[in-house]
């Protein structure tokens, strides 16, 4: 019997955590896009490039977990309350993410509900164990 053929005895499927990214960065969502696309573990279902977008986006899919950047092009046009409501309504999770670390990103980021705040620039070491010890 090859490998192929053997059964599937004792193997669990792995499904995947849908998980909806929002940055204004184009390069960034491409980036993390194609940083992500073919870990089994993780399905990015959508892309916003704003509050607006990702508030939507999030009621419309329900991913499990939203990775969003803190300061976004239209940030003053909602209450941190309206998003953290909104957010906790349609995902399990919320990721933060801040090139910034200080007192006020870190409130900030709790602010919205956030459960981490992941620094960009470790995210390609970071977010996917960040994901997994938080949805397994």
């Amino acid at each position: 019997m090859s490998v192929n053929e053997q059964p599937l005895i004792g193997r669990s499927e792995i499904t995947p955590v849908r998980m909806l990214l929002a940055d204004d960065s184009d390069v960034i969502r491409r980036a993390l896009f194609h940083f992500l696309q073919d870990d089994p573990f993780i399905e990015i279902v959508a892309q916003a490039s704003n509050f607006t977008e990702l508030l939507e986006m999030a009621h419309a899919l329900k991913p499990r977990v939203v990775l969003m950047d803190l300061h976004m092009r239209d940030e003053h046009k909602f209450e941190p309350d309206i998003i953290k409501s909104q957010l906790q309504a349609s995902a399990e999770h919320v990721l933060a993410m801040s090139i910034f670390s200080d007192d006020e990103t870190i409130a900030l980021s709790n602010s919205y509900g956030a459960s981490l705040l992941l620094d960009k620039s470790n995210l390609c070491t970071d977010l996917i164990p960040a994901v997994e010890k938080l949805c397994t």
